[in-house]
């Protein structure tokens, strides 16, 4: 027997503001796209140029940076801006003069993603799946600037 009502569709949780989905994906799929992912060189976007190039190369190319193998424990601080917080895990090396010279302790950061997004610097040429809970096909990406808050126990 039914009333001439739809069935209410579940809701989602925690909600998430559709207008920061497809900005989130809009400024990854516009890079990925415009990178080709299989090509070789650099792309050019907003005036700034993004090298595409194998993980051993993005590596080479850095001066001083953090080399991040696995996020974990992301949740959502502000899902308007994008804002996340989470850890590192598995893996967290230190790379100086292009050559990775030894691990670092795990980190906390918190960090809008469309942020670091606006500042990659190169895409790595393979993609890999990654995640927990939803499995992505992702590149490696060199960020210009992310922000660390502190040190995991």
């Amino acid at each position: 027997m039914t009333h001439g009502r739809r069935p209410i569709a579940p809701a989602r949780w925690p909600p998430r503001p559709r207008h920061a989905r497809k900005a989130a994906a809009g400024v990854a799929c516009r890079l990925a796209r415009e990178a080709g992912l299989g090509a070789s060189g650099s792309v050019t976007t907003t005036g700034q140029e993004i090298a595409v190039a194998n993980s051993r190369e993005l590596i080479a190319s850095t001066e001083r940076g953090l080399l991040v193998t696995h996020f974990h424990y992301t949740r959502a601080v502000h899902p308007l801006h994008v804002i996340i917080t989470g850890m590192t895990r598995d893996g967290t090396y230190l790379i100086e003069r292009g050559e990775v010279t030894r691990p670092v302790k795990n980190l906390r950061y918190t960090q809008s993603y469309l942020d670091a997004l606006r500042d990659v610097r190169g895409i790595g040429r393979n993609t890999l799946l990654r995640g927990e809970l939803i499995v992505s096909r992702v590149p490696a990406l060199k960020i210009g600037s992310f922000t660390f808050t502190g040190v995991t126990e």
